[in-house]
């Protein structure tokens, strides 16, 4: 658990070019909105992340924006199933 916290910290660190010392915070408004069912909150949150992602790594693809999603739920010590299918369709993630 620690090990994977750890790589992932490191990959939006690096990758999405975010400052190290606001990381919690984020992590906290993230979870925050999450448990309030506040979409516009999370939808901030995204939009802050993808924001500090250097135009040069980024992709018109929303697989490229789905992988990202699922990385920062990770990194949030959430437990994430990517794309689960049901009777009703397919979700791009599930929560347990």
């Amino acid at each position: 658990m620690e090990v994977n916290r750890a790589l992932l910290t490191e990959i939006l660190l690096s990758y999405g070019n975010y400052p190290s010392d606001r990381v919690d915070v984020l992590r906290e408004k993230v979870a925050a909105s999450l448990r309030s069912y506040d979409e516009q909150g999370f939808a901030d949150c995204l939009e802050t992340l993808v924001s500090t992602v250097p135009n040069k790594l980024k992709m018109n693809s929303e697989s490229h924006y789905h992988t990202l999603v699922l990385i920062w739920l990770r990194f949030l010590g959430l437990e994430v199933h990517p794309e689960v299918s049901s009777n009703f369709g397919r979700a791009d993630a599930v929560g347990k």
